[in-house]
């Protein structure tokens, strides 16, 4: 009886042997959809189940015994392959003890005596497109249960954990989505709230009418529907009942986590509506490694702890979920002093299943690690690729290229390709040297549906040995393709700017033309016509039908949404189509508008220049001055204050210098050009100092000439004897004039505004020596000279008191 050694939630499909013992069977959750494919089953011991997946393939699953390695078990099998490949689109997973420990799986090689019926094995998964996923030795180093599956992208992990023999036991994750039975709701009755003494009445009425029916010669069957009816009656009328459904909750999936999922649904309703996802993406980061963290504080906390403390509710909770796979996947990250607990965790699983009886957990130990697997090394080096991503009904090209790690391989050296792809099933065959390729338009959409697909090349070297040809194979490979229901592409930006085309994946310029341009990747063996329709922002811009590209001119900035929906169509009853869609940034040019500050400075102090700017940010101004060669400065401005002062120290010698400057954000540049001079500080002060004097003599000479005037003689004739007017003594006046000529009015006055014009002219020389720049030489010899301030002055004040 299969309830006697089977869990009871799950669905049992068995083949036993016409002997005494021995079988195969799959076992399948009740709550997955699955169905037993009988036309399968051959003579041999094997068993076949369909399981419904989601949104995909369907997933064909069977179990394999090979008691003894002989050609019977492999053709029984071979047999049961041919008819689940007529069966449907399906992946295909076939698990079992095969029983040949001497096949090197990573070259497909068999050793051993019996060679052939290892090969043979070899040659069968190789024709049905079978790899074989498992690398761990499951019993005494050797390799003999195996597991083969048509699409290796399935598979996440395969790993051993100790079994109830001396046969290691397989854990294969898989990446998919079952299809699961909603669970039917049932009666229940609150028998708490039951009215029993209504109850007892009713049941004593039904066992007189029942009696009564029994002496009128009622049947047995007749006896017992009465009271069951009658049953039925007084508990539906009594016993209050609700409807209530069996429920399959993640255990650590709390009231936090429901609450972070229910808004990451919103987010994402949102997102859809706004095309806005960066909201959407952040949280559903967040949620993700919240959900990791609570699994892993539930598996490590609540169920270990259970058991350190012989508390097995925490893992028959979990069992009851259904996600002894999930904790097993979080059991991969346990330290070896926790390897103990995740044995006895198995043990446990085992015990509660009937499966094994129950021992003590110190018999377990940590089993000792496979032995080495020695690669025999390959020849011969083969690479497969494709032309994918590729839409249905269109052309999708595979090539192969092989290398030899022995030699040189020539044009002449022939080899035979053997190309099988999982979407089709179909093979061919090509002819040709070290590299070949293959043109395929057969995946057509009625027959294949989108998704991810391998192709498969099996290659082998064509020989001649007189009178005979024959062909040996030197290895295989496979690739991925991905067949798409939507056409494949990109859009495409490009933009003039400073005579060059300037392309960039985000930012671009405003005021200058945009060139969008649609290009499509797929190949089509018919021609199509196409039709290009334009969106920006959502907005409507051009339908074309001739060109894939189109001009577009952004005049403010700010981000941009271009969408491109190209329509592909050769006949009524063929259409793609596709839509292709890129943010960018428009920024505004940058133009330097004005530069003020200072013009002139001392040779080691700081110079502040003034730098007025507009254009898009973020903005980088550089600069350096030319006169000495030195490097560039380069200051990355932030904000937008549309300007930037310039701290320059200025350790150069005297003289005029450039000062170079270059402002330039993500879509332009822009230079500018100033001079500025650098003069010695220390004569700078003495001449400031020097131009104070002179100006301050000025006024003085204005004071005495007015004193003079008024001093002068009035007598009109000659001088008698020393005028003292106002205590000013003017007889020692020394004049460039004859001393014999009379001394007037006149001629004081005459004389007076000579010597006043010589000493004013003097003072203007002097001026223009201190504005002309003279070095501090020049000026040292000007201040030997006779006339100079000096003495001017000092002739002014003995001379006039």
């Amino acid at each position: 009886m299969s309830s006697e050694i089977f869990p009871s939630n799950y669905n049992v499909y068995r083949n036993d042997r016409g002997t005494l013992g021995g079988g195969v069977f799959v076992l399948i959750e009740k709550s997955i959809t699955s169905v037993e494919q009988t036309s399968l089953i051959t003579d041999g011991e094997i068993e076949w189940v369909k399981i419904k997946i989601k949104n995909n393939k369907d997933l064909l699953v069977g179990s394999f015994y090979m008691p003894h390695r002989d050609q019977k078990h492999l053709n029984e099998l071979q047999k049961s392959l041919e008819k689940a490949r007529t069966n449907g689109n399906t992946n295909v997973i076939l698990a079992g003890d095969f029983n040949c420990p001497n096949i090197i799986w990573d070259t497909a090689t068999a050793l051993g005596p019996d060679r052939e019926i290892q090969q043979g094995l070899v040659d069968i998964a190789e024709t049905y497109n079978l790899t074989q996923i498992h690398t761990i030795p499951t019993r005494e180093g050797n390799l003999l249960d195996l597991l083969f599956v048509t699409n290796p992208t399935l598979v996440k992990s395969s790993n051993n954990v100790p079994g109830i023999s001396d046969y290691d036991i397989i854990i294969t994750d898989l990446e998919t989505k079952v299809h699961h039975q909603k669970s039917q709701p049932r009666k229940c009755y609150i028998y708490k709230k039951a009215k029993w003494d209504q109850i007892s009445i009713d049941l004593k009425h039904t066992l007189e009418e029942v009696k009564e029916k029994h002496h009128q010669g009622a049947e047995v069957h007749q006896l017992w529907d009465t009271f069951k009816s009658q049953l039925q009656n007084t508990m539906n009328t009594n016993i209050p009942n609700k409807k209530i459904r069996s429920r399959n909750n993640i255990p650590w999936i709390k009231h936090k986590q429901r609450k972070m999922l229910k808004k990451k649904q919103r987010l994402y309703k949102q997102a859809r509506k706004t095309n806005k996802w960066s909201n959407y993406r952040s949280f559903q980061k967040e949620c993700k490694k919240q959900l990791r963290k609570a699994e892993y504080e539930y598996v490590n906390q609540n169920i270990f702890e259970g058991l350190n403390n012989n508390d097995t509710k925490p893992f028959w909770k979990s069992r009851e979920t259904g996600s002894i796979t999930n904790m097993r996947r979080q059991l991969e990250m346990e330290t070896l002093e926790e390897r103990r607990h995740s044995l006895r965790l198995i043990l446990i699983y085992k015990v509660v299943e009937g499966l094994v009886p129950a021992l003590p957990a110190d018999n377990f130990v940590t089993p000792a690690r496979p032995k080495r697997i020695i690669k025999a090394k390959e020849p011969y080096q083969i690479t497969v690729n494709s032309s994918s991503p590729a839409v249905l009904d269109s052309v999708i090209r595979f090539s192969a290229n092989i290398s030899s790690l022995e030699k040189v391989l020539f044009n002449k050296t022939l080899f035979v390709y053997f190309w099988v792809n999982t979407a089709n099933k179909n093979t061919l065959t090509s002819e040709a040297n070290y590299t070949s390729s293959i043109d395929i338009d057969t995946f057509l959409s009625y027959a294949v549906n989108p998704g991810e697909y391998h192709m498969k090349v099996s290659v082998y070297k064509k020989e001649k040995i007189w009178p005979f040809n024959r062909h040996v194979k030197i290895g295989h490979a496979a690739t991925k393709f991905i067949l798409t229901e939507f056409l494949n592409g990109k859009l495409t930006i490009k933009q003039q700017l400073n005579d060059k085309m300037y392309v960039h994946n985000q930012t671009f310029a405003t005021q200058k033309p945009l060139n969008l341009t649609s290009v499509l990747t797929d190949e089509f063996e018919n021609d199509y016509t196409y039709a290009y329709i334009w969106f920006v922002n959502g907005t409507f811009q051009e339908w074309n039908e001739t060109y894939s590209n189109i001009t577009y001119n952004g005049i403010t900035p700010g981000n941009l949404n271009i969408t491109v929906q190209v329509k592909a169509s050769f006949d009524f009853l063929l259409n793609k189509e596709g839509v292709f869609t890129k943010f960018i940034t428009l920024k505004d040019e940058i133009n330097i508008n004005n530069i003020t500050g200072e013009n002139e400075v001392c040779d080691g102090q700081h110079m502040y220049v003034n730098v007025s700017y507009n254009g898009s940010n973020p903005t980088e101004i550089c600069w350096h001055v030319m006169h000495v060669n030195e490097s560039f400065n380069c200051t990355w401005l932030k904000g937008n204050e549309n300007r930037y002062t310039i701290d320059l120290p200025t350790g150069h010698e005297e003289g005029t210098y450039k000062l170079n400057i270059t402002m330039k954000n993500d879509v332009s540049l822009a230079y500018a050009l100033i001079s500025f001079t650098v003069i010695n500080g220390h004569k700078e002060e003495a001449l400031t100092a020097t131009s104070k004097e002179i100006q301050a003599l000025k006024k003085q000479v204005n004071v005495i000439e007015k004193v003079v005037a008024k001093s002068l003689p009035m007598t009109g004739g000659k001088m008698v004897g020393d005028i003292d007017m106002q205590g000013h003594s003017i007889t020692n006046l020394p004049l460039s004039i004859t001393a014999n000529e009379p001394v007037t009015k006149g001629w004081y006055a005459k004389n007076w505004q000579d010597l006043v014009k010589n000493f004013t002219d003097r003072v203007n020389d002097l001026e223009k020596e201190i504005k002309g720049g003279r070095s501090r030489r020049k000026l040292d010899a000007i201040a030997k000279e006779d006339k100079t301030l000096d003495s001017i002055k000092t002739t002014l004040e003995n001379r006039l008191g």
